[in-house]
């Protein structure tokens, strides 16, 4: 619950037909409060205000009674930094009040992750798409190879199937220049795959994708991810990526929202498969699915190129092929 608390609409009037008196002198009124120092006195909503906006509520000149901060003085303030400037950030509240704390210092690989994925979800629009992805037939296929001695992960598949999606697509293939105005559409398939390491998460890339064999894709991706993990991937091996691929399957996530890598415009995640009923127009059958999840950067690609995009990457992982 929320108490307002509300002033009176001002000093009361004589009684009817009493003698005028002298208003009575106003007080002066206090100063504003100037921008950090001392404390500051705003309700929990404003609190809430500058945070949302990323705004330290310790640096707004407060115009209400005793220096009180309102939301205009929030927006005002928010309105008066350069266009562009990144906020200034919160400060956080003494934790130890409440119980016992621990603080741990963020390696350096970490707060670099912290200001890259920061930077996309405040400036990039993202949209997420949903898609189910029928992989009976692949699984299928998967065993026979496997029962032949062939490498067959999910992951090389995912990457094959990726690569004809962006040729079907090629606007999810691409970069957003905002300051030309332009679309870069790239004509190579250079997939990063997201690998989660003790050091934080890493994206190593399968170069030329689209001229390597399911094998190879294979191999490469278990020879990246282990390097990538014992922080042996070389920076050349990190960088590049013009599409990435997030797998949280393995961790039994389903759909979720998956941040861009910029200066991609889009990435893929892909959750745990699960059998669930389908119906085939008569009857429910069982059919193991697969959940997809697209984010796009909504000032390059369409809600409807995304869609197309899962779309053909759907009736691949249908029907992919592999034998």
């Amino acid at each position: 619950s929320v108490m307002c608390i509300f002033d009176s609409a001002g000093p009361a009037g004589a009684g009817y037909g009493s003698a005028p008196r002298a208003a009575p002198r106003p007080a002066a009124a206090p100063p504003p409060s100037r921008p950090g120092q001392g404390p500051v006195f705003a309700s929990p909503s404003v609190r809430a205000l500058a945070r949302e906006i990323g705004v330290d509520i310790y640096q707004v000149p407060g115009s209400g009674p005793a220096g009180r901060i309102s939301s205009d003085d929030v927006k005002a303030f928010a309105r008066s930094r350069p266009e562009g400037a990144p906020a200034a950030p919160v400060p956080l509240p003494d934790f130890s009040q409440f119980g016992a704390t621990e603080e741990v210092d963020l390696s350096r690989l970490r707060r670099t992750i912290a200001r890259n994925l920061g930077n996309s979800w405040n400036q990039i629009p993202h949209v997420t798409l949903h898609a189910q992805a029928e992989i009976d037939e692949l699984d299928r296929q998967r065993q026979a190879l496997r029962a032949s001695g062939r490498r067959a992960s999910i992951t090389a598949v995912l990457v094959q199937q990726v690569v004809a999606a962006l040729k079907a697509e090629p606007v999810i293939n691409a970069s957003f220049d905002a300051g030309a105005g332009k679309l870069v559409l790239k004509r190579y398939y250079n997939i990063g795959i997201a690998v989660d390491t003790e050091r934080g998460l890493v994206v190593p890339v399968i170069r030329d994708a689209d001229s390597k064999s399911l094998d190879d894709l294979a191999a490469e991706l278990t020879d990246l991810a282990e390097r990538a993990r014992a922080g042996k991937a070389s920076p050349d091996e990190l960088s590049g990526a013009s599409f990435t691929i997030t797998n949280l399957g393995t961790l039994g996530v389903g759909e979720f929202t998956p941040i861009i890598n910029p200066p991609e415009v889009a990435i893929l995640g892909v959750g745990a498969s699960e059998s669930r009923p389908v119906w085939n127009g008569e009857s429910f059958e069982p059919r193991l699915t697969l959940p997809l999840s697209l984010s796009i950067d909504h000032r390059a690609v369409d809600g409807a190129d995304g869609a197309r995009f899962l779309s053909a990457l759907t009736r691949g992982l249908a029907a992919p092929g592999l034998i």
